[in-house]
């Protein structure tokens, strides 16, 4: 769309990229700096939206909306650049890609039969009391700790929500910061929660058998 007479863009015009192929971890502050030189509309916590799996986790895509035709000119020209070591491509959209793209996305996490999340990429020295401080206006009816083979937290977490109104809340929370980690909130199953978690149950029986004095 032209610029107007005096140099800015009209208010109803929308200069939106769509990146892809970014590593899983980036955040606000990385893409900002990926596109240094270039004016984020709304700042970097407004005018990015992130995309999402079905299952909540990142994709490695988002929508950037610029504030003039120059800034998505000079986003437009980072195509088949680096960051990190990711490989990233720069299209341009428009504002009816992105919000048909985000009702569809909300709609496929909000589809969700039972009120379990999962949490990814958890700190290892975690706690169910920092877990549950990520949602203090929520109910959590219990959390458990998926275990790795010393009987410690190996990244993992189940969460079962009093409501599944409250677990459909809770999922549109995206890369929580917990200690020095970004942790992804996922949509769970007690399927999956009982697969996994009878693993470190064993473990946890091992570890004490282990403990106990041979008997001959």
């Amino acid at each position: 769309l032209a610029e107007n007479e005096t140099g800015a863009d009209p208010e109803d015009s929308h200069h939106i990229i769509k990146l892809t192929g970014m590593p899983f971890a980036a955040l606000h502050e990385e893409i900002a700096i990926f596109f240094a030189g270039c004016d984020i509309k709304g700042g970097k916590k407004k005018g990015i939206n992130f995309l999402r799996n079905q299952d909540g986790s990142a994709s490695g895509g988002c929508f950037v909306e610029f504030l003039a035709s120059e800034d998505m000119k000079i986003a437009l020209s980072k195509d088949k650049e680096y960051m990190g070591n990711r490989f990233c491509h720069v299209t341009k959209s428009t504002a009816e890609e992105r919000e048909y793209t985000l009702a569809k996305q909300n709609e496929a996490l909000q589809n969700m039969k039972e009120p379990i999340l999962k949490l990814k990429g958890l700190p290892f020295k975690a706690t169910e009391n920092d877990i549950k401080n990520f949602f203090p206006d929520l109910e959590i009816v219990s959390v458990e700790m998926v275990l790795n083979e010393h009987g410690n937290c190996r990244g993992e977490s189940f969460l079962d929500f009093a409501t599944l109104d409250e677990a459909k809340e809770a999922i549109k929370s995206y890369k929580l910061k917990l200690l020095h980690r970004f942790v992804d909130v996922t949509k769970g199953s007690r399927t999956e929660w009982m697969q996994m978690i009878p693993s470190s149950e064993k473990i946890k029986k091992t570890a004490e058998d282990l403990e106990e004095p041979i008997v001959k």
